[in-house]
């Protein structure tokens, strides 16, 4: 992420948290999707699972001020 305002990494987590990505799927997916566990689809070798980024707005904003925006 070298382009601005990405290559702050608070502006990329603020990111993560301001998705619903349970409702993304829902709608956007018509429920034909799960959200993501990780980098890496699963049944790629080798692919991690992580600990879900929960969907946040106040916390978004809080690390959008943090990042000066």
């Amino acid at each position: 992420m070298l382009q601005k305002p990405y290559d702050n990494q608070k502006v990329r987590e603020a990111i993560g948290y301001a998705i619903n990505k349970e409702a993304l799927a829902k709608v956007a997916f018509g429920g034909y999707a799960i959200p993501a566990q990780g980098v890496m689809p699963q049944g790629v070798k080798y692919a991690e699972k992580m600990a879900p980024v929960p969907y946040d707005v106040k916390k978004a904003k809080e690390l959008l001020a943090e990042a000066g925006y």
